[in-house]
């Protein structure tokens, strides 16, 4: 028996968005595996507010609190607009489901997670191993959601 009038296309936004529930899924696995990779970590400095003396006082990135690197670590879509919104098949191509660490606060992430650059002391490694670690979690999601 043959189909002619088969169109897969029809499917595609429904697969494609089920495939996507289950991609985010496995990235917020990702990212409670490197959130408590960050939990007891001591960083090589001292915890203090924004300097308050020098060229940089009173600026909100030159404070460093252990605790604002584990709470940046989150997971981000990029956001669509106009007719390739949503997950229809043409939109396939933009969607993206990322795992970031860090912002304008605490901009060391890339230091800690690779120690490379001036930064004082050995990298501490937490999204790479965590993804590593969760690689049977991440697995099993998106086989079986």
């Amino acid at each position: 028996m043959r189909i002619a009038s088969w169109n897969p296309e029809a499917f595609a936004p429904e697969i494609l968005s089920g495939c996507m529930e289950r991609i985010e899924k496995a990235a917020l696995v990702v990212r409670d595996a490197a959130r408590s990779k960050m939990v007891g970590f001591k960083y090589t400095w001292k915890e203090h507010g924004p300097y308050s003396t020098g060229k940089y006082h009173g600026q909100i990135w030159t404070a460093r609190d252990y605790n604002a690197l584990k709470e940046t670590i989150r997971v981000t879509k990029k956001k669509e607009t106009g007719l390739n919104a949503g997950y229809g098949y043409k939109a396939a191509q933009h969607m993206n489901v990322w795992i970031m660490a860090g912002n304008y606060k605490t901009w060391y992430a890339v230091q800690v997670e690779k120690g490379r650059g001036e930064w004082r002391g050995k990298g501490h490694p937490f999204l790479r191993p965590a993804f590593r670690e969760s690689m049977s979690k991440i697995k099993s999601i998106v086989e079986n959601g």
